[in-house]
């Protein structure tokens, strides 16, 4: 009868052990949303929902189309956004709607990003404005903020699921 147990035990742990997601990997979800010359580039993994929207342009519907597709980001790219947003100490950036200036030389036309996190229990916004992606930034906290937006933005825009989508219109190509 205890062998019985003793090997119960060991196939308990052993399934337990296949099934166990850290809760850092449980409690991970983000959403990155890019607007450039009122288009609109946004991804949500909670949802694994990606938009491609180019119906604005300053705050008025001027045509254009909004696509959308479902984009599942393997669990290496979920691991390589949340090892980026780890690096980032939350508590350092302001909640939006308050303004972050990551340090990045300014640009026009206007380029915002705005970045949502659920990490270790802790739920942050971000929104930067006026910035340029692709340069590096002036302080620590800048670095690793514009780190995650490129890396991920790269990402993002290397799948399947965003080249089929159709083209931005041609009112608006940045």
């Amino acid at each position: 009868m205890k062998k019985i147990a003793a090997l119960v035990t060991v196939v308990m742990l052993f399934i337990t052990a296949c099934t166990y997601i850290p809760a850092a990997e449980e409690d991970f979800e983000f959403t990155i949303s890019w607007t450039m010359l009122g288009q609109t580039l946004e991804y949500r993994s909670e949802e694994n929902l990606l938009i491609k929207d180019d119906r604005w342009d300053n705050g008025e519907v001027s045509g254009g189309a909004m696509h959308t597709a479902e984009l599942i980001l393997s669990d290496a790219d979920m691991r390589t956004v949340r090892d980026l947003v780890g690096m980032m100490n939350l508590d350092h950036y302001p909640d939006a709607p308050e303004v972050y200036d990551p340090g990045t030389m300014k640009v026009e036309p206007s380029s915002d990003v705005t970045v949502w996190v659920r990490y270790k229990g802790q739920e942050k916004t971000i929104t930067a404005e006026d910035i340029k992606i692709s340069k590096k930034a002036s302080s620590a906290d800048g670095i690793a903020f514009m780190n995650m937006v490129d890396i991920t933005l790269k990402m993002i825009t290397g799948t399947e699921e965003y080249t089929s989508m159709p083209a931005w219109s041609e009112k608006n190509v940045p």
